[in-house]
């Protein structure tokens, strides 16, 4: 929300009017970090950090890859 209302204030850092008792949450939230447990790389955002997770677990896990002259338990 961008304009001005009663009982609501600017964030200093967005500028979005967030209500007077929450804008101390709201401004916390540029600040929050949120790393990710599998290479520890830091986002700010929820949206980034979950579009970088969902990145890691499209790629295939290295144990489900096949080596080079591995061949299936069936041909073996």
């Amino acid at each position: 929300m961008h304009r001005e209302k009663p009982g609501y204030l600017p964030c200093r850092i967005c500028y979005v009017y967030t209500a007077e008792d929450k804008l101390s949450e709201h401004t916390d939230t540029h600040y929050i970090r949120h790393v990710c447990k599998m290479c520890n790389k830091v986002e700010y955002s929820v949206k980034l950090i979950n579009q970088h997770v969902r990145a890691h677990l499209s790629k295939p896990k290295p144990s489900a890859l096949i080596q080079i002259g591995d061949r299936p338990e069936s041909e073996k």
